[in-house]
This record gives C-alpha cells, sequence and structure tokens, in this order.
C-alpha cells in the first residue's frame, strides 16, 4: 500500500459515523471536487486550493460510505 493510499484510509475514518443521505454525499462530493463549503451533520466541508487535497478528501469519503454499506449487510 502506498503512502496516499495510507493517508486516505486515515481520512476516512474522520468522518461522522451517520451515513450520509445521496443530496450530503452529493453536496460534500461537489464540495470537494469543484469548490464551494457546505455543512453536514453539524461539520463544515469544503474544498481547498489544493487539487490533490480536495481529491484525496473525496475518496476517503466515498472510502469511508462503502464501509459504512458493507457494515450494515
Amino acid at each position: 500500500m502506498t503512502d496516499t493510499e495510507e493517508e486516505i484510509l486515515k481520512m476516512s475514518r474522520g468522518f461522522p459515523a451517520e451515513p450520509y443521505s445521496n443530496t450530503e454525499l452529493f453536496n460534500a462530493m461537489a464540495a470537494y471536487l469543484i469548490g464551494g463549503t457546505t455543512i453536514i451533520h453539524g461539520k463544515k466541508i469544503r474544498g481547498v486550493k489544493s487539487r490533490k487535497t480536495n481529491l484525496k478528501r473525496a475518496a476517503a469519503l466515498l472510502i469511508h460510505e462503502i464501509n459504512g454499506m458493507e457494515e450494515e449487510e
């Protein structure tokens, strides 16, 4: 596993435990990928200037959601 992959997995553990609704997930991904700010579960989510950081955060959010789905099954 590369350093980037390990960093993304570590980041994925930092999201709220509650699953995101489809709208919340869309808004968070939009904030990371095209910029802007949104508030989800009381946490402010916003993109930063670094495209690499934004992509890592978006990937971490997707991993977090997928892991949550697998735990439910």
